[in-house]
């Protein structure tokens, strides 16, 4: 396996990717970024990496990720955003291997954790993270507010 950081260039296959993962989990109506807000996104504002798992020169998978910080704790974590790998390439231990690029890649960038989240009805990944040792956050669950809900929020 071979990994490589996604350039600007490859912001189209990025979003191809994205496209990808959505569409695996039942969820392509809610993909509503484009190649520009991508590209500002990752290499304008820096908010988020991509890598890119390779097999023979080609492109098999990807991984979105970030630096989180934790306020209690000080110390900085690799967020995985997305990890989706193509679906004929499933099932080999590749999704171990790309976690464990992930993991030397964080402990590289001072990271004392990595953190991600995953669809509890995707039961080969989760049988995976269980397996190599990761532990739910404390048992928490964790919550996402909308804009149309931030804004109720607000004018309440």
């Amino acid at each position: 396996m071979e990994y490589r950081l996604a350039k600007k260039e490859d912001v189209s296959t990025v979003l191809t990717y994205i496209r990808k993962l959505a569409d695996y989990e039942s969820r392509s109506d809610e993909v509503k970024v484009d190649e520009e807000t991508l590209k500002k996104a990752m290499f304008e504002d820096h908010l988020g990496e991509v890598v890119f798992m390779m097999e023979d020169d080609r492109i098999i998978g990807y991984c979105f990720f970030y630096t989180i910080f934790s306020s209690f704790s000080g110390k900085k974590k690799i967020y995985l955003e997305d990890l989706y790998i193509d679906e004929g390439y499933r099932g080999k231990g590749r999704g171990r291997d790309f976690l464990k690029h992930m993991a030397k890649l964080g402990i590289e960038r001072g990271c004392q954790a990595m953190a991600w989240g995953s669809q509890n009805w995707n039961i080969p990944a989760v049988s995976l993270y269980l397996k190599i040792g990761a532990e739910t956050e404390n048992g928490r669950t964790h919550f996402e507010l909308s804009q149309v809900g931030m804004i109720k929020l607000i004018n309440e």
